[in-house]
Formats: C-alpha cells, sequence, structure tokens
C-alpha cells in the first residue's frame, strides 16, 4: 500500500513539475547581427545590420558563474544574462546585440545544442550576454 502512494504521489508531481516548465512563456527578442554583405576597393568589409527576430526566448541572469569570464563580470557589477534559445530556432546569432530592461546587450559566447534525451522543453541552447551600457566602470576602493 505504501509503495503504491509514492507512485501516486510521484505521479502528481511529476506532471506538476513538467505543466510548470511547459507553461512557462517566453519572450521575442530582436537580435541585430552585423553582416558583411561585399568588400570594398581595398578589400574592407563592408557590413549592414539585419534584424532577427526569435520568439519564445528565455532569459536569465547569471548567478552562478561557470567560466573565470563570468565570474570577473560579478565581481564587476556588470549585469549579464543567459538567453535560452526555443528549439525551433536554428539561425545564427552569434555576436549580436539585444535590448532588454532598457539595456543593451551583446552575445559574447557560441551556443551549444543539447542533446534531446536531456532537454524535455522547448528550449535546447543558450548563449551568454554582457550589457554594454550599465556597471559601475569607476575605481573601487
Amino acid at each position: 500500500m505504501v509503495y503504491f502512494w509514492v507512485q501516486i504521489c510521484q505521479a502528481f508531481f511529476l506532471q506538476g513539475f513538467c505543466a510548470i516548465i511547459f507553461a512557462m512563456k517566453g519572450l521575442k527578442i530582436t537580435f541585430n547581427k552585423q553582416i558583411t554583405v561585399k568588400f570594398d576597393d581595398f578589400n574592407n568589409p563592408i557590413t549592414e545590420v539585419v534584424k532577427i527576430a526569435v520568439d519564445d526566448c528565455l532569459i536569465a541572469p547569471v548567478t552562478e558563474p561557470v567560466s573565470a569570464r563570468e565570474q570577473q563580470a560579478i565581481s564587476q557589477a556588470r549585469d549579464q544574462v543567459r538567453v535560452h534559445l526555443p528549439k525551433t530556432f536554428t539561425g545564427d546569432v552569434s555576436a549580436s546585440t539585444f535590448v532588454y530592461d532598457g539595456k543593451t546587450f551583446t552575445l559574447d559566447s557560441d551556443s551549444v545544442v543539447f542533446m534531446p534525451e536531456n532537454t524535455p522543453t522547448r528550449w535546447n541552447r543558450y548563449l551568454r550576454a554582457e550589457c554594454l551600457d550599465s556597471g559601475d566602470l569607476g575605481a573601487r576602493p
């Protein structure tokens, strides 16, 4: 009887947990990517900015660093976030900028697509972004 009750509790917990994950609402982010369209007579690149709109993105602040770069940004009080991209988006947004919460962020990492077995949600990769126009740039005591 106890084993049966444990099975029922686990099933309800997992269903509730999954319902919360699948009920999360993503944001529409417009990435501004600078691409080379041609080269001039001196072989210098001529670029233009292309806007790439991606629906259903998640943004989360970086609170636990996984690299020395993230640790340094935290110690310098710079805003940084992780942008989670949906499985339905397969384009390239590397080295792009975007605006979130009134601040301009730049993507400074490449995304790696996670294994389908490890990603039951709608998002399967993320990129790190750092704010370009915030943080205390003055000397610290």
